[in-house]
């Protein structure tokens, strides 16, 4: 067996397979596709949907937004905690 070198971690290594180019195309695009859905989803929301949203379930979307605020909060908590 071939040992790898720590610089140049895929010396030796086999190029990519037509399958795996072919996957990572795949995974391309849905993170893209996910990308787009979540800024239309934030447009969405920005233009009134929101509105729409607390008028069908305001519990649920009071949990959601509270949610997102400690999620947020706790994330920069976390990278100043970091630093």
């Amino acid at each position: 067996m071939q040992q790898l070198d720590a610089r140049n971690p895929l010396r030796g290594a086999s190029k990519s397979t037509p399958i795996v180019t072919c996957l990572a195309w795949i995974l391309q695009t849905l993170i893209g596709t996910a990308q787009v859905a979540a800024f239309g989803a934030v447009v969405w929301l920005g233009c009134g949907g929101i509105e729409w949203l607390y008028h069908k379930a305001p519990a649920l979307t009071v949990f959601a937004l509270f949610v997102l605020l400690v999620a947020l909060v706790s994330r920069e908590l976390i990278h100043q905690w970091r630093d």
